[in-house]
C-alpha cells in the first residue's frame, strides 16, 4: 500500500468514524414545550387565578397552531417568546408563593403580544 493511500484510508476512517452532533430542537418546539410546561405550572396556581388559567390555555393552543417558517424575523420573534415564557415562568412561581397575581398579568400580556407578532408575521406570507 502507498503511502498515499494509507492516508486515503486513514482520512475516509475518520470522517466514517465521526459521530453527528444532534441538532438543537429548533425555537418553535422549544417554544411548544416551554408553553406546554407553563400551563401545566399554571394548573399549581389558586382558585383565584381562574382568568390567568384559561389565559395561558388559550395561548397554548395559539402557540400548538403556529407554523415553522425558516425566515430570519420569524426566528426573531420566537426568540422573544422564548423569553416572555421564561419571565411568566418566573412570575407564575412568585404568584403560587405569594399568590398576587399583578406581575403574572402583565407577563402574561407580554406574551400575548410577542405571540401575536409572530402570528401576524405568518398571516402576512
Amino acid at each position: 500500500m502507498s503511502f498515499f493511500s494509507r492516508i486515503r484510508a486513514f482520512l475516509s476512517f475518520k470522517k466514517s468514524s465521526k459521530k453527528e452532533e444532534p441538532s438543537p430542537p429548533d425555537s418553535l418546539k422549544q417554544i411548544k414545550i416551554a408553553m406546554e410546561t407553563l400551563r401545566k405550572k399554571s394548573d399549581t396556581l389558586s382558585d383565584s387565578f381562574k382568568e390567568e388559567k384559561l389565559f395561558l390555555s388559550r395561548l397554548n393552543e395559539i402557540v400548538r397552531s403556529i407554523k415553522k417558517e425558516d425566515n430570519p424575523t420569524a426566528i426573531k420573534f420566537e426568540q422573544d417568546i422564548l423569553e416572555k415564557i421564561t419571565s411568566a415562568s418566573a412570575d407564575c412561581s412568585k404568584a403560587i408563593i405569594t399568590n398576587s397575581n399583578e406581575e403574572l398579568k402583565k407577563s402574561l400580556r407580554s406574551l400575548d403580544f410577542s405571540i401575536k407578532q409572530r402570528c401576524a408575521f405568518k398571516e402576512e406570507d
